[in-house]
């Protein structure tokens, strides 16, 4: 399985996101990449792997990420990609793709 690096800013619940970030040291749930429409995504929705490196603060890690699925899109994590992770309907953090993994 590839690996990326990325940036992920967890939202705060005031902004919308979880109570608190997830504790670490892996987090996974469905990815939503910057230019896919809503309806586009609802149907073909895919699960990414963060995996803590650094937590540079509560809210802000550095992490390895993968798709967990072989047929992923995995064309979709290059450096600069930007993407959103749901819960439900709920963005709870936004990331960007910084490079390739380690």
């Amino acid at each position: 399985m590839q690996t990326y690096m990325a940036d992920i800013e967890w939202l705060t619940s005031d902004a919308g996101g979880r109570k608190l970030p997830p504790p670490g040291p892996t987090y996974s749930a469905p990815v939503r990449f910057e230019g896919e429409s809503w309806d586009d995504w609802v149907k073909e929705a895919w699960t990414l792997v963060a995996e803590l490196v650094e937590a540079v603060d509560a809210y802000h890690w550095k992490a390895k990420v993968a798709f967990r699925a072989q047929e992923a899109p995995h064309t979709r994590l290059q450096a600069g990609a930007t993407f959103e992770f749901y819960e439900g309907r709920r963005c709870v953090a936004r990331g960007k793709v910084t490079g390739a993994g380690v």
